[in-house]
């Protein structure tokens, strides 16, 4: 046996880490567990589990779905109204408003949310970007459109960071199609239709544990964002919030005689 295969041999054989009567750290099967307080709330029991706990808190969760409006308001409320003071760049649909008697059913207090309807898909990350650095938000909804695709990595990577470095949430909704890239959030939640009107959820924890797992449920329709047309519009309470090609924020309990 030579030299060099008898010191292989000697390494292959060597001990794994740890001490005599001192057990290795196990590793969660899941997606590891946060303090309590570093979760915050989801309604739906499946997918609390398995998220362990809730949404984390402080960090970039990206949801992808198909639509606007498909199923990740009612997943995503609890969580925002649990923070507080809350940043929304809508997406760019016409004749959409903030609901209030929905977002109010979800225990969100109006006076502390902000909307903006950016002109250009460029304008909503910057919109979103900036509002998480300024840190004095609870938590920013975005709706985001992709950019290409070394503009669309640097400006998630750049959320992302705001997102730690400030301990802003920040949930941004984005195509489903996208599932199959790489992503910078630090969680992705991808919704897709299933049978009997049922939602498919999946659920990617990103980091060195990272995995994925799916489930089916069955989520509420309810949207904070319902198109004018419909009786159900909060008239005399909220200002009809069509787009304005600005990035200007519009208070949603303002009366509409207050224009």
């Amino acid at each position: 046996m030579s030299a060099r295969t008898a010191t292989l041999s000697a390494i292959h054989t060597l001990p794994l880490p740890g001490l005599p009567g001192i057990p290795l750290p196990s590793v969660p099967f899941g997606f590891g567990k946060k303090a309590e307080e570093d979760r915050l709330p989801v309604a739906d029991p499946v997918i609390r589990e398995m998220l362990g706990g809730g949404f984390p808190k402080g960090e970039l969760v990206e949801l992808l779905t198909m639509t606007e409006a498909s199923g990740e308001l009612s997943l995503i409320l609890p969580a925002v109204a649990s923070l507080g003071r809350a940043f929304w760049v809508l997406p760019g649909v016409e004749f959409f408003t903030p609901c209030a008697p929905a977002m109010e059913a979800c225990g969100l207090v109006l006076t502390e949310q902000l909307f903006v309807t950016p002109a250009a898909t460029e304008e909503a990350y910057w919109a979103a970007e900036r509002a998480v650095a300024e840190g004095t938000f609870g938590a920013v909804v975005a709706w985001l459109k992709p950019l290409s695709p070394e503009e669309d990595r640097r400006a998630m990577r750049r959320l992302a960071l705001a997102a730690r470095t400030s301990g802003t949430t920040v949930f941004v909704v984005r195509p489903l199609n996208l599932s199959g890239t790489a992503t910078n959030a630090d969680l992705r939640v991808a919704l897709s239709p299933a049978a009997d009107g049922e939602t498919r959820v999946r659920v990617t924890r990103a980091g060195f544990l990272a995995r994925t797992e799916t489930a089916v449920v069955r989520l509420s329709p309810l949207s904070s964002l319902s198109p004018l047309t419909e009786p159900s519009a909060p008239v005399g309470k909220v200002r009809p919030f069509r787009p304005t090609h600005s990035t200007h924020p519009t208070d949603p309990s303002t009366p509409d005689n207050a224009a």
